[in-house]
């Protein structure tokens, strides 16, 4: 049986301490960004961000990343 605490991808952990530095995050949101990301993966995590348990200014921050990273997807330039 596996561990609720045990990180199911290593790079899930790094990838939330990252995220959580990015938008100067604290412990406690890190640890719920990381509990998200394991439990939904990253992309639904983005998707469902105006429903996850954060405070505003944390969904806020989240969602700039988003657009960022939406773009970067899209391959959208600009001059």
């Amino acid at each position: 049986m596996t561990n609720k605490n045990q990180i199911k991808n290593p790079e899930y952990k790094n990838a939330s301490e990252l995220l959580s530095n990015l938008i100067d995050a604290d412990t406690k949101v890190e640890q719920q960004i990381n509990d998200y990301i394991q439990h939904y993966g990253v992309t639904k995590f983005l998707s469902k961000l105006d429903m996850l348990e954060f405070p505003a200014e944390i969904i806020e921050k989240l969602n700039a990343v988003k657009v960022i990273l939406d773009v970067t997807k899209g391959g959208e330039v600009h001059d």
